[in-house]
């Protein structure tokens, strides 16, 4: 049996999108591009789930986070 649950980071797809429809039939779905470039523009994915759900594709760190990650884990 195929798993019927929605999460955030889900990739959005038709399927993705009837179960989204069926389990918030009134919902708004907001399609963002964010503040940072993204990775890939044509593939989206779930964010937020709810009355205004968000989905929106993969982005590039900002460059305030990649130092965070380098200062915590180091080089690769």
């Amino acid at each position: 049996m195929i798993n019927d649950n929605l999460y955030p980071g889900l990739f959005w797809d038709k399927s993705t999108e009837h179960k989204f429809k069926l389990q918030y039939p009134f919902a708004q779905i907001i399609k963002t591009k964010g503040n940072h470039y993204a990775l890939d523009e044509n593939n989206f994915y779930l964010v937020r789930l709810g009355k205004k759900s968000v989905i929106m594709p993969r982005m590039v760190y900002s460059k305030e986070a990649h130092e965070a990650f380098l200062h915590l884990y180091g080089e690769e």
